[in-house]
């Protein structure tokens, strides 16, 4: 084995916590046994298990394609395969993420929506088919279909699908025995397979799904046990200030959901209301801190591993936690304990992340995205980073985590944290810090990290009216390594020279003013390409702009001119004086990067 790849292993390894690696070498030694299953189970049918607000929520149905799926077409996370379904189940020639998607069985929802409000029968029979050829396909213990995280995401669509069918579908008394036999035996294997191993958000589903078992089969005992390991996982994996500690806000909205759906169901079931109120209150500050970095982003934030189309709607999460728990957001301007910052004046929002890359023992899903932003005009948006395209092993898994796809700078070919394989990171950057300070008139928020390599990175960024944004970036390197600060421009936009334009009517949208720390050097601003994944298996061209610094440039950075004024500067004698129209605004470097925090 290659040298450089031991030492990989070695600074992934050293970060997991011991019971990881205790349940990683149980899990490899461990035999996957079927549990034995009763031939007369009974079921709760006092509890609705289907929540419509997001299980019938339209921008999740429409995801799915019933009419094609009727005549065998599938579309999954935007890749379509056609052919009876027998063909796709453990398909070697289909990647592991659609395959996961076939087995949650999330396209069954849409059919049973279709059948319950047309009783149309081809839609009772597609879903009689699917089901039947899933079960038929997915008795080998080593089948994907065993998978825990895919038993845990497919148990609620199961159940829904029983009762369902058990209220409209006549003549179903055998399959729906079968369902319930299927249901238990999966309850059972969850049980003794939790992904402990992993931890994390799959950890969060598995208790949910079991907390649902135990609450279809009517086991108090196991969901008073569950509830109260709900409790104790959220208080670590969820942060002070809301966020989910892996730091990606699309899981933020998964395990945000989760909750949701697991009090919806102990509500029913009358459970212990100071436990529920527990949970909601956890589920407050979810709350607060989804609609904190949203609110009129116009999309998902894409930091870490997130992308749209996979968690549910943002305002159908809102709509269904203010029915269902009786909360409303809150807005917060830091997310302190998870690093991200919100600025925002006038028209315009920025979302700020300083955090570091992710748990320590689970930065699988990180990226090298410190210090980069997102920014959007009245809920369109501007300036993205690059997004996340798929979960396999390669080249443009590595492209979209790499630093060079974000909105941050760079130093030479250096990685900010040493990205390996699909969600592994060796080495890390690291003291990560934020902070808010008053500079003359002007407010300020600074950021600062170390690279792997130990290259440190400080950005100053302020308002200087509601249409600039006044950018500095702090550069201190080893090795002379240049610095190069990239930006990333929506797909509806262009850049030509330091003008960025509208495709549609090519209406001016901001003009980037670069800045160097010498005013006569030879630092280097300019355009160029990148790819944009807004949507999982779905990349477009976008354009980008970089800047590069000169050797010896102690800081670069720009002005981001979002209105009709002429802008220009001047540095002068650690004064870096800029003229916005008639008026002006003068910053004293030297005082603002003596700043120690």
């Amino acid at each position: 084995m290659d040298i450089k790849i031991i030492g990989k292993y070695i600074n992934t390894l050293k970060h997991l916590k011991k019971k990881q690696i205790f349940y990683r070498v149980l899990k490899k030694i461990k035999l996957r046994r079927l549990s034995y299953v009763k031939k007369n189970l009974n079921s709760n049918c006092n509890i609705e298990y289907l929540l419509p607000e997001l299980d019938e929520d339209k921008n999740f149905l429409k995801k799915f394609r019933v009419s094609e799926i009727l005549e065998d077409k599938y579309t999954l996370i935007n890749q379509t395969y056609t052919c009876p379904i027998d063909e796709l189940w453990n398909n070697k020639e289909i990647s592991n993420l659609w395959e996961y998607n076939l087995y949650y069985l999330d396209f069954l929802l849409p059919l049973l929506y279709e059948y319950k409000i047309s009783n149309d029968q081809k839609y009772f029979l597609k879903i009689k088919e699917i089901l039947l050829s899933w079960y038929d396909k997915s008795q080998k213990k080593d089948n994907v279909s065993w998978d825990a995280y895919t038993i845990s995401m497919r148990l609620p669509n199961l159940i829904i699908a029983h009762q369902t069918i058990l209220k409209t579908a006549e003549n179903s008394k055998e399959l729906l025995q079968l369902l319930r036999q299927s249901i238990y035996q999966q309850y059972m294997y969850l049980k003794k397979n939790q992904e402990k191993h992993l931890l994390g958000n799959h950890y969060l589903e598995n208790i949910k799904a079991i907390i649902l078992g135990s609450l279809f089969f009517s086991e108090s005992r196991v969901t008073n046990k569950y509830v109260k390991v709900l409790q104790n996982e959220l208080q670590e994996q969820v942060l002070s200030d809301g966020m989910h500690f892996e730091r990606s806000p699309m899981y933020n909205k998964i395990v945000f959901e989760l909750l949701i759906k697991t009090i919806y169901w102990l509500k029913q079931a009358e459970f212990d209301s100071t436990q529920i109120l527990k949970l909601t209150n956890t589920c407050q500050n979810i709350l607060n801190s989804i609609y904190s970095l949203e609110k009129n982003m116009g999309k998902t934030p894409f930091f870490n591993d997130s992308a749209d189309g996979i968690s549910k709607n943002y305002d159908s999460l809102i709509r269904a936690s203010c029915k269902y728990l009786g909360i409303k957001p809150k807005k917060i301007n830091r997310l302190t304990s998870s690093g991200y910052e919100v600025m925002e004046k006038g028209l315009l929002k920025m979302v700020i992340d300083y955090g570091e890359i992710g748990p320590k023992y689970l930065p699988g899903h990180g990226h090298c995205d410190a210090l980069s932003y997102e920014l959007s005009i009245s809920g369109l948006p501007i300036i993205v980073n690059s997004g996340t395209f798929e979960y396999e092993k390669g080249y443009w898994r590595d492209f979209f985590r790499r630093t060079s796809a974000q909105n941050t700078v760079q130093f030479g070919s250096v990685e900010q944290s040493e990205i390996w394989s699909s969600f592994r990171v060796a080495r890390r950057s690291y003291d990560h810090k934020g902070l808010n300070f008053n500079l003359g008139k002007y407010n300020f928020f600074v950021g600062s990290y170390f690279n792997y390599r130990g290259d440190k990175h400080r950005r100053f960024i302020t308002f200087l009216d509601e249409e600039i944004i006044l950018f500095l970036d702090e550069i201190s390197t080893k090795d002379n390594r240049l610095a190069k600060s990239y930006l990333h421009f929506h797909p509806n936009l262009k850049t030509e020279n330091n003008i960025i334009r509208s495709k549609d009517n090519e209406k001016i949208v901001l003009k980037i003013h670069p800045l160097f720390s010498k005013n006569r050097g030879n630092g280097k601003a300019g355009s160029n390409e990148g790819y944009y994944s807004s949507h999982f298996n779905i990349k477009k061209p976008i354009s980008t702009y970089e800047l590069t610094a000169d050797i010896g440039d102690t800081f670069i950075g720009y002005i981001l001119n979002f209105g009709d004024k002429d802008v220009s500067y001047n540095i002068l004698n650690d004064y870096l004086e800029i003229s916005i129209g008639e008026e002006k605004a003068i910053i004293n470097l030297a005082k603002l990067f003596s700043l120690k925090f």
